[in-house]
């Protein structure tokens, strides 16, 4: 299971890179399912999105 963000699919103006490279993260479990699933491994990428937190 990977976990990925929100901003796989939507980019932020944050640091660059942090959206793009969340974004290949996801682009790798679609592929990996895709190359790997019929043959019965099971691949997800988790993508929360915004949480409140003390932060």
């Amino acid at each position: 299971m990977n976990i990925s963000s929100i901003f796989a699919l939507t980019p932020t103006p944050g640091p660059i890179g942090y959206s793009e490279a969340e974004a290949a993260l996801t682009a790798l479990g679609k592929r990996l399912s895709d190359g790997f699933g019929p043959r019965g491994v099971r691949v997800n990428t988790v993508s929360p999105g915004v949480v409140r937190n003390p932060l």
